[in-house]
């Protein structure tokens, strides 16, 4: 549905979790491989920090090495620009791959808020506009909450 409910706060998200974990992925990215695999890029909040995500997954997905010039380089072909030393920056943002888990948990996490969030704005929107009876918006609430908690079952299974 096209019309919002405005929301009178930014939506939950953490850029220090995100630029760690995207430095993480630049750092060490083969101890990173099931958390690329387990996001998509709008589990990133900031539009740019989802064009490098988005970058890293295709060189994964090509079984190619991921660093900084790489991904850099991998924007530029997608049609995108962003600063070199932004990537960079990325890299002094976290000082080892070691925490990346606990980076991935956090991004996940205010990821899932934000689809919780978007979700219930939809059904509001729908309550509000009143084009459904209770009943049938009662029973569509339900279906999309339990999309968004079959989804997050699926993302949190792991591929042997």
């Amino acid at each position: 549905m096209s019309d919002q409910v405005p929301l009178e706060k930014a939506p939950p998200h953490d850029e220090d979790a995100e630029r760690s974990l995207l430095g993480s992925f630049l750092l060490d990215y083969e101890s990173c491989s099931d958390y690329i695999s387990t996001l998509q890029p709008k589990a990133f909040y900031f539009p740019d920090h989802q064009r490098i995500f988005q970058s890293v997954q295709e060189l994964f997905e090509q079984a190619k090495p991921i660093d900084a010039v790489l991904v850099h380089e991998q924007l530029k072909k997608d049609g995108h620009s962003l600063p070199a030393e932004y990537i960079v920056g990325l890299l002094e943002a976290v000082p080892s791959a070691a925490h990346a888990e606990h980076y991935h948990t956090i991004v996940r996490e205010k990821h899932i808020l934000r689809d919780i969030i978007h979700s219930c704005a939809e059904i509001i929107t729908e309550c509000y506009t009143q084009t459904e009876d209770s009943e049938r918006l009662l029973d569509k609430a339900g279906e999309i909450l339990l999309d968004l908690s079959s989804a997050r079952s699926r993302s949190d299974s792991v591929q042997i």
